[in-house]
C-alpha cells in the first residue's frame, strides 16, 4: 500500500487510501467516501457505514514504521463487522460486555442517521452521571458489536437480564490488579477496549484505599484513572495523566466522577484546588465538542428540511490571570434558536448585517429566574432551548441588574 509516511495527511486523503486497502482485500460492494461523516458508507443502502475518526486519530499519531499495520488492522475490522451475531442467547451470552461511552456517542449516531434519512431504533442503554452511557456489545478478536434493540427481540431477553451477564462477564475478565501510579493513584492495565466500563465494578474499586470517595476519569477506552476525592496530589495527578491521555487514539472526555453511595455523579474539585481550571477547561471541552458536533448535524437536518432555525454556539473564554474557563452563547432579537445551557448568555440585537451590540449578559440560573417561560427545552442531550421570542424590555432591564 502507498500509504503516506509523513504526518500529517487529509483526512480525505486517508479516507481514499483506506478504500483501496479495503477494495484490494476484497470487498466488492460499492464505497463511498463521507466527507461530512467522515466515514465510508456502503453504496446500495447508505445505512452500513465505518467511521474513521479513531482509525485517523490512531494512524497520524503512530510512528511511520507501524502505520500499515495500523491501516490492515482497521481493514479486517471492515470486514469483521459481517460477523454475525448469534441467533440463540446462550451462544451470545459469554461473549457480551458492557461499554461505558460518551452519552454524544450515542446521541450524535442518532442525529447521523437522521441526516441520512435512515429510522433505526434508538440502542439500549442506562444514562451514567449524565455525561456518558452504558450500552452492551458483543466482544469479537477483531471487532466489537454495539447490540441493538433487534438482537434483544431474537434472543427474546431484556437490556437489564442481558446487562447482568454482561457485568458478570467483565468481572470473570477483571482479575488483574489495577497498576500503583503513585501512592493514592492507580490505572487500569487491561487495554483492552474496556477499560473505561471497568467504572461500573464498584467494589472491586473499593479495594483501593483513597482519601475520601472513590473519583476516576475515562478519558479513552483504555484508560481508567483512580483516587480519592480528598486527594490534592491524586487529583492533579489524575488530571494530567487524562489530559495527556485524551490527545491519543480512541478519546472520550475529560469529565472526573465520584462514587455517591453506588451512583457516579460528576465531580470538580474545590475553587481552591491547584489544578481546578484544569478540570473545568477539561469540563467545558467536553460538553463543547458534543455540542459542535451536534450543531454541524442539526444544520444539515435543517438545511435538508428548508428549515429556518438558527443553532447557536457553544463558546468559552479563559481568563489569562485565573485560569477560570466561562462558557457563553447569544441569544439574539428575531432570530428563531436553539441556545446550549452555557455559563453566560449575551442578549443581542442587530442593527444592520453583522453589527449590533450586546444589551444585557447574565449568568444562566439568572435567566432561567427572569426569562424561563421563554426557554422550550428539547430533551437532548447536550440540551438546547427552542427561542423563538427576545426577552421583554422590563426583562433585559432585570438581565441588566445582575450584570
Amino acid at each position: 500500500m502507498n500509504f503516506p509516511s509523513t504526518n500529517p495527511i487529509s483526512k480525505d486523503a486517508f479516507a481514499n487510501a483506506v478504500i483501496k486497502a479495503i477494495k484490494d482485500a476484497g470487498e466488492t460492494q460499492t464505497l463511498r467516501y463521507d466527507a461530512e461523516g467522515f466515514c465510508i458508507v456502503i453504496e446500495e443502502d447508505g445505512a452500513d457505514l465505518l467511521n474513521l475518526g479513531n482509525a485517523y486519530g490512531e494512524y497520524c499519531g503512530a510512528a511511520p514504521e507501524i502505520r500499515d499495520g495500523i491501516v490492515q488492522r482497521f481493514v479486517r475490522v471492515w470486514f469483521a463487522r459481517n460477523s454475525e451475531v448469534p441467533d440463540d442467547y446462550q451462544t451470545a451470552a459469554p461473549h457480551l460486555l458492557p461499554a461505558v461511552r460518551n452519552r454524544g456517542y450515542f446521541e450524535m449516531t442518532k442525529l447521523e442517521l437522521e441526516r441520512r434519512g435512515i429510522d433505526r431504533p434508538d440502542f439500549p442503554l442506562t444514562i451514567l452521571a449524565e455525561h456518558f452511557a452504558v450500552g452492551l456489545v458483543y466482544d469479537l478478536p477483531e471487532s466489537i458489536h454495539q447490540i441493538q434493540p433487534s438482537y434483544l427481540e431474537t434472543w427474546q431477553v431484556s437490556f437489564e437480564e442481558a446487562s447482568i451477564r454482561a457485568r458478570a462477564n467483565l468481572v470473570a475478565i477483571s482479575q488483574e490488579k489495577l497498576g500503583s501510579i503513585i501512592p493514592g493513584v492507580w490505572q487500569s492495565p487491561w487495554r483492552d477496549n474496556h477499560d473505561s466500563a471497568r467504572m461500573l465494578l464498584h467494589e472491586y474499586l473499593r479495594q483501593h484505599q483513597v482519601h475520601g470517595d472513590l473519583v476516576v476519569m475515562i478519558p479513552n477506552r483504555d484508560t481508567l484513572l483512580l483516587t480519592g476525592a480528598d486527594d490534592e496530589t491524586g487529583l492533579s495527578a489524575i488530571a494530567a495523566l487524562a489530559e495527556e491521555a485524551l490527545q491519543g487514539p480512541r478519546p472520550m472526555n475529560g469529565i472526573a466522577l465520584r462514587l455517591d453511595g453506588d451512583a457516579w455523579v460528576p465531580f470538580m474539585p474545590a475553587p481552591e484546588h491547584p489544578d481546578f481550571a484544569k478540570y473545568q477547561l477539561m469540563w467545558v471541552q467536553a460538553i463543547g465538542q458534543d455540542y459542535e458536533e451536534q450543531k454541524e448535524l442539526l444544520n444539515d437536518i435543517y438545511e435538508t428540511k428548508d428549515e429556518d432555525i438558527f443553532v447557536a454556539s457553544f463558546s468559552a473564554r479563559q481568563d489569562q490571570e485565573t485560569g477560570e474557563v466561562r462558557s457563553y452563547s447569544v441569544w439574539s432579537k428575531d432570530v428563531v434558536s436553539l441556545l446550549p445551557r452555557t455559563d453566560e448568555v449575551f442578549f443581542f440585537v442587530a442593527d444592520g448585517e453583522n453589527i449590533g451590540e450586546a444589551v444585557a449578559r447574565a449568568n444562566w440560573s439568572r435567566v432561567v429566574e427572569v426569562a424561563g417561560a421563554l426557554l422550550k427545552a428539547k430533551g437532548w442531550y447536550p440540551e438546547r432551548y427552542y427561542v423563538d421570542q427576545f426577552p421583554s424590555t422590563a426583562q433585559i432591564e432585570l438581565l441588566r441588574v445582575e450584570e
